[in-house]
């Protein structure tokens, strides 16, 4: 059986006149005893200091436990855009995408992922090259150039179509409460005489992490 100590600081005379233990933060009485305000262990393992964190007491005298975590998954595509009018140089509309780390007390960790479809139909004498525009949050394009098709020096009469799909992943980091937004424009262009054009295109942003 435990000893506690008291002393005449630790009570009170309440309303009726009655000797009432003061409580400190997250305490709470009854008839049962003094004991912490918690509530069920929600997890599979054992309450221990590997498994457990620390608890904290707000102004109100509530104790909490660490900060919340929150995951953030979300993504955005353009319609796949298919007989494209004109030809090389093109440029695709932006297609834009905001994150938003709701803890007002953890840093976020994403993943951007950015991806391209694009089909080509691409005559003798052409040289297009596909570049992936993008900005993260910066309000500044920076080009990547993801492939090219080359035939500008080939000897028949044979044209060519070329489909491809094309990825660039960037590390992202939120702060507590902010919003960040991603960007992405593609472009072809055509380094020689001949034109090259669009057969069909498609975009993607998709953003996934969490909290730390």
């Amino acid at each position: 059986m435990a000893t506690v100590c008291v002393n005449q600081n630790d009570f009170f005379t309440d309303g009726n006149g009655r000797l009432v233990i003061k409580k400190g933060c997250g305490i709470q009485g009854s008839v049962d005893g003094i004991r912490v305000n918690t509530q069920a262990w929600p997890f599979d393992c054992d309450i221990n200091a590997t498994n457990a964190q620390g608890v904290y007491c707000d102004a109100d005298g509530e104790i909490y436990s660490d900060a919340k975590h929150f995951p953030l998954s979300k993504s955005i595509s353009d319609e796949i855009q298919t007989g494209i009018p004109g030809s090389t140089p093109y440029t695709s509309p932006i297609l834009t995408l905001d994150a938003t780390n709701p803890s007002n007390c953890r840093t976020m960790f994403t993943s951007v992922i950015l991806a391209n479809f694009t089909t080509l139909f691409v005559p003798n004498g052409s040289f297009p090259k596909v570049i992936m525009d993008v900005d993260i949050d910066t309000g500044l394009f920076t080009p990547y150039e993801m492939w090219d098709h080359d035939i500008s020096d080939q000897g028949g009469i044979f044209d060519e179509h070329d489909s491809r799909w094309s990825e660039k992943t960037f590390l992202m980091q939120i702060d507590p409460g902010q919003t960040r937004t991603v960007r992405l424009r593609m472009r072809v262009t055509n380094l020689a005489a001949n034109t090259t054009t669009i057969a069909a295109m498609q975009n993607e942003i998709r953003i996934i992490g969490g909290t730390a």
